[in-house]
């Protein structure tokens, strides 16, 4: 998948679910990223740097 894939897909399922303000750990989910990059974004959202989630 694209780059402009997968920034359209997170669009759409942001449009989607815009109610339910999804953090960023679903909005990964949602746009279909990879595992790595849902736990980076998981930990983002606790407060642990990225690159320490490593």
């Amino acid at each position: 998948m694209s780059d402009d894939e997968l920034v359209a897909s997170g669009i759409r399922y942001l449009d989607q679910h815009h109610t339910n303000q999804p953090d960023l750990a679903a909005l990964a989910t949602g746009a279909g990223l990879a595992e790595s990059v849902r736990q980076a974004c998981s930990a983002v959202t606790v407060g642990i740097p990225a690159r320490k989630a490593r």
